[in-house]
């Protein structure tokens, strides 16, 4: 099929092109205007290196463990913080998002949801919930 007649097929059936142009606009508007708000809070975190072994005042080089923020992210992510929040708020966080900064040792936490002080409690208590997991690890 060429250009013109693809042209000349539009053209002929031109009402049903606008219908469907029509119908879409009204599913994007309806979308629009019934979806929810949703809210967004954030808890960033310092992620300061960890040594294992080694001191460092004696001259010696300290082994590092890993605990970059990069792999930090993903103890946040995993479902032991997860879980001590669910205990601690009694619902589990299913919308949780972390990013690890680049070239940072900082960790942003993100929680949505359509109540505000939902999403800002949650953030929060995930932030908590990992600080009071890596001080019992230590």
């Amino acid at each position: 099929m060429d250009f013109k007649s693809m042209v000349d097929l539009v053209w002929r059936r031109k009402f049903a092109a606008l219908l469907a142009l029509q119908l879409g606009i009204l599913y994007v508007i309806f979308q629009t205007v019934n979806s929810e708000a949703t809210y967004v809070s954030t808890a960033n975190l310092l992620v300061k290196p960890s040594f294992i072994s080694g001191d460092a005042t004696q001259g010696e080089t300290p082994d590092y463990d890993g605990g970059t923020p990069e792999n930090e992210s993903r103890v946040i992510d995993g479902s032991v913080i997860r879980l001590r929040v669910a205990e601690k708020l009694g619902y589990y966080p299913t919308r949780l998002f972390t990013n690890a900064l680049t070239n940072t040792n900082f960790i942003t936490v993100l929680y949505y949801d359509p109540d505000p002080q939902k999403a800002q409690t949650t953030a929060q208590a995930v932030a908590e919930e990992y600080r009071l997991y890596r001080l019992e690890s230590v």
